[in-house]
């Protein structure tokens, strides 16, 4: 398939005026409780991200942008050199049309041809539920592609509401690292709990405040990362523990920087989950970490006009080693 060049984030931001309280939107709570805006500008861009729009015959989830999927290789080819591997192997399953690994390989096709570093290989595949697998994306059954193919990483854009195949992924002894793009915990990709490790204020059916450190319940790193949260980064197989003394260690290849190196592997932005209620990653021994400099380059088809709130997000898990 002869895909078009993909927008640029500033182009989109343009176009349809997101990300602004503009004076001509007028949202108003429908039926369903949720707000709505009919203005012009606002059904222009639900229609662009529904395929209904003379810039778009397609249906859109993630909107993506060339600085995103630019940064998304730049960061594979970070992780191909810190996961020491000549060819690191890349699947996106759910794939859909194959949109997202073609502009990946197109990409990273182009940085191969000046560079004689690590190389890294996306390859696509989709149950074909849908009907939307393009020809370039392997009709394959997502935790069926995991299993059979062995990758690296697995990725994922938006993952069904209310599926989980992140637990198939942590128990694939090739995988070392997932990466999920979409609405993250509450949201409308996977499962709160399941995928994401969420669980609603208050709601502490999963936790025991009876844990203390040291129990069969609790890990040491968790108490360890709790007590020193700026001195412990670990990410991947045969590398040396990081050890950070500022809270911003920068990374940047070929233009794209990544601040994600500085941040503890435990992700404690959701203080209403205590540290002993370990999440289902956390029991499998990986970490979570957001990929927040990606994060700032998405659109998606749940953000409005009328909104400045950024509703897709770029989450990485890995495998945990714990910090010497």
């Amino acid at each position: 398939m002869d895909w078009p060049q993909l927008p640029s984030f500033h182009e989109i931001v343009k176009r349809f005026s997101l990300f602004s309280t503009s004076l001509s939107c007028n949202p108003e709570v429908g039926s369903g409780g949720s707000l709505d805006c009919r203005c012009q500008g606002c059904m222009e861009w639900h229609a662009f991200v529904e395929g209904n729009s003379p810039l778009s015959k397609e249906v859109q989830y993630e909107v993506f942008t060339k600085e995103h999927v630019q940064g998304l290789a730049n960061y594979l080819l970070l992780q191909a050199a810190e996961y020491n591997v000549l060819v690191l192997e890349v699947l996106e399953v759910g794939a859909g049309s194959g949109r997202l690994s073609h502009h990946l390989n197109r990409y990273l096709d182009q940085i191969s041809l000046s560079s004689k570093d690590c190389v890294v290989h996306v390859t696509a595949s989709d149950s074909g539920e849908r009907g939307l697998n393009g020809p370039n994306v392997n009709l394959e059954d997502a935790l069926v592609s995991v299993t059979e193919r062995s990758p690296h990483i697995v990725l994922v854009s938006w993952m069904p509401m209310g599926v989980d195949w992140t637990a198939h992924m942590r128990a694939t002894p090739s995988v070392l690292e997932y990466i999920l793009i979409g609405e993250m915990d509450d949201g409308i990709c996977g499962d709160p709990w399941l995928t994401w490790g969420y669980r609603p204020p208050g709601d502490i059916s999963s936790s025991d405040s009876s844990l203390e450190p040291g129990s069969p319940g609790t890990s040491d790193l968790e108490f360890r990362s709790k007590e020193h949260p700026s001195t412990c980064s670990n990410y991947g197989p045969g590398i040396a523990t990081v050890v950070v003394e500022s809270e911003i260690t920068s990374v940047e290849i070929e233009g794209s920087k990544f601040h994600t190196r500085s941040e503890c592997p435990l992700d404690t932005k959701h203080e209403e989950i205590p540290l002993q209620a370990r999440r289902p990653f956390e029991m499998d021994g990986w970490v979570r970490v957001e990929l927040k400099d990606l994060c700032e380059l998405q659109i998606c088809r749940t953000d409005e006009r009328w909104s400045t709130i950024r509703h897709s997000h770029t989450v990485s898990f890995r495998r945990s080693y714990e910090c010497t």
